[in-house]
């Protein structure tokens, strides 16, 4: 997937349904990313919601915010993050990214009015857990109905 070029499209909406995450990210383009790196001070839910991606990507460790403009960038960033696999995803990461969520109180609608950079990203993550924990309650049915 690459970055797009194009003028910029609607937010994402996502509202944590299990869709396929990758499909949340067609929403950033190159001058949102370039935007957010070029950011010292950026908005609390922007720095918390980078954070949080950065810490998903390197399972709970939360980074600096140079960290977390390294981490935008890696050429390979995107790439990084089409390629995730929620289903392999640590039980412990994705429950760790359930409550950074919730002990920061981050929402897709306040995160929009910071950074749609992070809006995209935060919808990504959203769709991650969302994927994950679809996949694990299928799985513990599929489990029981063995039984």
């Amino acid at each position: 997937m690459c970055i797009r070029d194009s003028p910029r499209a609607e937010a994402p909406k996502s509202d944590g349904n299990a869709e396929d995450p990758r499909e949340l990210l067609r929403h950033l383009n190159k001058a949102d990313i370039v935007e957010v790196k070029s950011m010292r001070n950026p908005p609390e839910k922007t720095s918390q919601t980078l954070q949080l991606v950065y810490g998903l990507l390197h399972e709970k460790k939360v980074g600096t915010w140079n960290d977390v403009v390294t981490m935008l960038n890696d050429t390979a960033f995107l790439s990084k993050l089409t390629a995730y696999d929620p289903i392999a995803a640590p039980h412990d990461v994705i429950k760790w990214a359930e409550e950074y969520i919730q002990t920061h109180g981050l929402e897709l609608d306040s995160i929009k009015k910071t950074s749609r950079c992070a809006s995209s990203l935060f919808a990504w993550v959203k769709g991650i857990i969302a994927l994950r924990n679809s996949q694990s309650d299928g799985n513990a049915g599929a489990t029981s109905q063995a039984n």
